[in-house]
Parts: C-alpha cells; sequence; structure tokens
C-alpha cells in the first residue's frame, strides 16, 4: 500500500480531467464560506414553517456578491450538488452539511437557472413545478386561463382581476402554483439560485420582485450571485430591500482553508506522499494563492499538472515549477479581467490603485482620487475612457474587480496582486513610451513607492 492510502496507484487521469477543468468552474475540493451556507439554509427552513403556519416570509432574497474569482458560482455549484446529493440518497447529509437541526426538519431542494430564464415566467413557473411533482406539472402546461397576466400582481403572476390581453395564450403564474401544490405537497423550501444577476434587466426584475416579496407566499427563496455592483443592479431595478444579514460579500478563504483543499486533492487522487511532507505542500499553495479561490484553483491545476509528469509521486513535483505554473495562470487571469478601458487609462488607473489604501475609501473619496489624477483632454493613458466620467471609471472598476465595498462600506482593493499586477502594467507602459512630465512626475512619486513596498519582486503571487 502506498503512502497517502493509494492502494491502486495515483489517479492520473483523475489529475488530467481536473487540469481540464479551469478555474471558472465548481471548486471540486470546496472549502469554507459556512456562514454564508448556514445563512442560506436557515432563511430556507424560516420560509418554510411560515408557510405551513399559513402566513408568508417576505424579504428572504440571498445575495452572494464579489470581485471575479471570489467563488461565487463555486458556492452556488457546491450547495446544488450537496441538495441533489442529498434529495438521491434521502440521507441527512445536508443537515451534516450545513447545520445540527431536528431529524423531521425539511431538507432544501435547489433550483439553479440563468438570469436569462427570468424573462420567460411561465417557464420558470413549469420548471419549478417540475422540480416538486413532473406528473403534477402536466396540468400546467395545459392552462390557458384568460385572467392571468404576466407581470407581478398582488397575488405574485396571479389574479389579476378581468381578462388580459396578450398576444398568446397567458399560462400559469405563481399564484397557479401555489394553488396546485398546497404547502402538504411541497416536501421543503425550494432554493432558487440565479448567478450573474449584476446582468439582470428591468424586464427581468418583476419575477424576483415577486418572490423577494413573496406576494404569493410560497417557500422559493431567492439566492443570486453576481459582481461588486450586483446590489446596485438589483437597486435599480427596484429591488433595493434586502436584509443586511442577506448580503454577503465574498472575500478571501480563511486561513488554514485552502491548504485543507490542497490535502484533498492529493488524498481524492491517491498521490503518492512518500518521502515529502504534504502538509507543507498544502501551506506552500495556500500562501502561493494568497487564500483567493481562484488563484488557488490554479495552483492546484499547477501542481496536478506537475503531478501528472511525476507519474503521482509529490517527492518528484519540482516546486519552482508548480510555482511558475500557478503565476502563468494568474496572470493570464489578470490579462483577460483588465478590460479595454481600463488599458485606454493604464498610467491613470495605476495612479488610482495607488492611491487607495489598505483601510480603503469611502465613495466620494474614490471619486475625487480619480478626479484628481486625470489629466482633461491629456494623452492617451493619463485621461479617463472616452465618454467616461470619474463616477462611471470607478464603478467599472468596481464591475472588474480592481475595488470592491468591505467594512463600513469603504472600498478597497480585494487582491493585492491584482492591484500590483495593474500598477506594474502601468509601470511597464510609461518605460517603454518613455514619457517625460508633470504627470510622468506625480507617476513615480505615487506608483513606484508602492511597488518598492510589495518586497516579493514583480509578478510575485504574494
Amino acid at each position: 500500500m502506498k503512502a497517502g492510502g493509494a492502494e491502486r496507484g495515483p489517479d492520473l487521469e483523475g489529475l488530467r480531467a481536473f487540469v481540464r477543468e479551469g478555474d471558472r468552474n465548481r471548486a471540486r475540493f470546496f472549502v469554507g464560506r459556512e456562514a454564508q451556507i448556514r445563512d442560506i439554509e436557515q432563511a430556507c427552513a424560516d420560509a418554510m414553517a411560515e408557510y405551513r403556519a399559513g402566513g408568508k416570509l417576505a424579504g428572504a432574497t440571498r445575495l452572494i456578491q464579489g470581485a471575479p474569482g471570489a467563488g461565487k458560482t463555486a458556492l452556488l455549484s457546491h450547495i446544488a450538488g450537496v441538495a441533489e446529493r442529498v434529495e438521491k440518497q434521502r440521507s441527512g447529509a445536508w443537515r451534516w452539511f450545513l447545520r445540527q437541526a431536528d431529524e423531521k426538519e425539511s431538507q432544501p431542494s435547489v433550483l439553479l437557472v440563468d438570469v436569462s430564464d427570468l424573462s420567460h415566467p411561465a417557464r420558470l413557473v413549469l420548471r419549478i413545478a417540475e422540480r416538486l411533482d413532473p406528473k403534477k406539472a402536466r396540468k400546467l402546461r395545459q392552462t390557458r386561463s384568460h385572467s392571468i397576466g404576466v407581470q407581478a400582481g398582488t397575488d405574485g403572476f396571479g389574479a389579476s382581476g378581468g381578462e388580459t390581453v396578450a398576444t398568446a395564450p397567458p399560462y400559469a403564474g405563481f399564484a397557479e402554483l401555489g394553488a396546485l401544490f398546497p404547502p402538504k405537497d411541497w416536501p421543503g423550501p425550494l432554493c432558487l439560485m440565479v448567478d450573474e444577476v449584476q446582468t439582470l434587466q428591468a424586464e427581468q426584475a418583476p419575477v424576483l420582485q415577486s418572490l423577494h416579496l413573496a406576494t404569493a407566499g410560497l417557500p422559493v427563496v431567492p439566492v443570486l450571485a453576481g459582481l461588486a455592483n450586483a446590489r446596485d443592479v438589483l437597486a435599480r431595478c427596484g429591488i433595493s430591500r434586502l436584509n443586511e444579514d442577506g448580503v454577503h460579500t465574498l472575500g478571501r478563504l480563511e486561513a488554514g482553508e485552502p491548504a485543507e483543499a490542497v490535502r484533498r486533492m492529493l488524498d481524492a487522487y491517491r498521490v503518492d506522499i512518500a518521502g515529502a511532507d504534504a502538509g507543507r505542500w498544502a501551506e506552500r499553495l495556500e500562501e502561493h494563492s494568497d487564500r483567493w479561490p481562484q488563484h488557488l484553483q490554479n495552483a492546484m491545476r499547477s501542481l496536478a499538472e506537475e503531478l501528472v509528469e511525476a507519474e503521482g509521486v509529490l517527492a518528484a513535483v519540482d516546486e519552482a515549477a508548480v510555482s511558475a505554473g500557478s503565476l502563468e495562470h494568474r496572470m493570464r487571469a489578470y490579462r483577460a479581467r483588465r478590460s479595454p478601458r481600463m488599458q485606454e487609462a493604464v498610467f491613470l488607473l495605476a495612479r488610482v490603485m495607488a492611491g487607495v489604501p489598505e483601510s480603503g475609501l469611502r465613495r466620494n473619496e474614490a471619486v475625487a482620487v480619480i478626479g484628481n489624477r486625470a489629466r482633461q483632454g491629456g494623452d492617451c493613458g493619463w485621461d479617463l475612457p472616452q465618454g467616461m466620467s470619474a463616477g462611471d471609471f470607478l464603478d467599472h472598476l468596481v464591475h472588474r474587480g480592481a475595488l470592491q465595498s468591505g467594512e463600513d462600506d469603504r472600498l478597497i482593493c480585494p487582491i493585492p496582486s491584482f492591484r500590483r499586477f495593474l500598477m506594474e502594467e502601468g509601470a511597464r507602459a510609461l518605460a517603454d513610451i518613455g514619457s517625460d512630465g508633470p504627470d510622468t512626475g506625480a507617476f513615480i512619486d505615487e506608483v513606484m513607492p508602492e511597488l518598492d513596498l510589495l518586497d516579493s519582486g514583480p509578478h510575485s503571487p504574494q
């Protein structure tokens, strides 16, 4: 038997598949986010309890937001995966995973949909019905009631009183769903997950508004995920009264969690750890990743690549090669994240990043930092992108993950290495053109000292 319990030897094909998965899908070795998971589960339990008591729970919507690579999609996918396994096994795994609960407590189910699905409320209602009972859902397929509208009303996509003129026969809404499935037919609450909610359009919002306000009283809890500006998008679409405790901004993982993910990976693929310090390897990858989920995934992919080359023997893996591969994955992700508008304002952006302290800035302060450093009518790179105000540029930086709301609603740089990357790109571009002048002097005074303070060298994972 090999070290690590690998009776059949290392799973090289599994390692290859892990490498191919990329860094934007579910986290196969998910760790952390326990507080967010417990909150979602509690919201579902409360909604179900209220429904069974004959009431309705408004405001149960949960929002998971954060910069690209913070693990929002991974969190949704993980919860959905756990719920699916529980339904198949009909076990208490959900309770084990989320929290201790009474044996008779209803187990939540999960339906993961796209933002585009919100444009077709009838289809969404039908999908929910099919999730509850495919046979009973056939009745909704046959519904053609001329007294049903497709906009949210007091009964939630239900009775609007009188006939509705439509180009096509309207389908059943949430009110009809509730009539078809009384409380006794709901095995548990439904967690309706919607990713990329920052792309929500105004015409798609009524569905979420109806569920958020529980107009039909159903035990359906919307769990939304999006970039760090997702809450602002929801507010513009009329969904502004979110429970403060139900808005979760994801950041770095807690200390020790990335190392645990690495240990799980080594065990899952039966890596031969004889002669190697597996614990130290886990600590190294946690350090390289800066505890950022996307970086961790890429560091683990790099390790998997080298393990394949080493036939699954950890002692034969070159740490320098793992570090270099992880760094290349990261730089590729950063280059893809840097939008054309960020490149257009390359020097201004570097100065702005240097001007945001670790403690962060309030929005008005951040707008002032941008406005004071932008040279109106200046050469390309020094001024704001064409057609953008300082506030617009700030919103764009939040959207791209360069800035994010932290404590006390102060804007911070959530990923230290991305901040460094943006400053280095400005310094590199300045060196290429050899520009001289007052803006160049200000750039050198502001940006270069910040880079000098980062003592890990260019493009350091730290």
